[in-house]
C-alpha cells in the first residue's frame, strides 16, 4: 500500500527531523539561553515563543491544502520550510555575535520547519491509508 518513497519520507521526518535534531535543538536551548545570560523567567518567554509553531500546525496544514503551489500541497511546503530551517541553523552556528531577538527568530522558524515537515507528513499518509 506504501511506496518506498513514503516510507523513507516518514523515516526521515519522524526518526531524523523529529527525534534527532529536534531532541538536540531543545537540548542546546537552555545553554544558548544562558550563554546570552537570559534569566529563567524570560527564558520560559523566549521557550513558549520558539515552540509557538507547534501550536499552529492546524493552520499550516490548511494553508498547504488551500494554497497548492505548482499543483503540488504538500512537498513545496516542506521543501521550503526544511530551507528556512537550514539557513537558520547555519546562521546560528556561524554567527560569532548573536542578539536575543535574531536567536529566537532563528530557533522559531526551526521548528516551524519541524511542525511543517511533520503535519504535512503526517496528512500525506493519512491520505495514502484512505486510498
Amino acid at each position: 500500500i506504501f511506496g518506498w518513497q513514503l516510507l523513507f519520507l516518514l523515516w526521515v521526518v519522524q526518526h531524523l527531523m523529529k527525534g534527532l535534531s529536534h531532541s538536540m535543538t531543545s537540548k542546546a536551548t537552555p545553554y544558548l539561553f544562558k550563554a546570552l545570560a537570559i534569566d529563567a523567567a524570560q527564558s520560559q518567554v523566549l521557550s513558549g515563543l520558539i515552540n509557538l509553531p507547534w501550536a499552529v500546525k492546524p493552520l499550516i496544514g490548511l494553508v498547504s491544502d488551500v494554497l497548492p503551489f505548482m499543483g503540488f500541497r504538500k512537498g513545496p511546503y516542506m521543501a521550503m520550510s526544511t530551507f528556512v530551517g537550514f539557513c537558520a541553523f547555519t546562521f546560528i552556528v556561524n554567527s560569532s555575535v548573536l542578539s536575543i531577538a535574531v536567536m529566537v527568530l532563528c530557533l522559531t522558524l526551526i521548528v516551524l520547519q519541524f511542525s511543517t515537515c511533520d503535519i504535512l507528513s503526517e496528512a500525506q499518509y493519512a491520505s495514502k491509508i484512505q486510498d
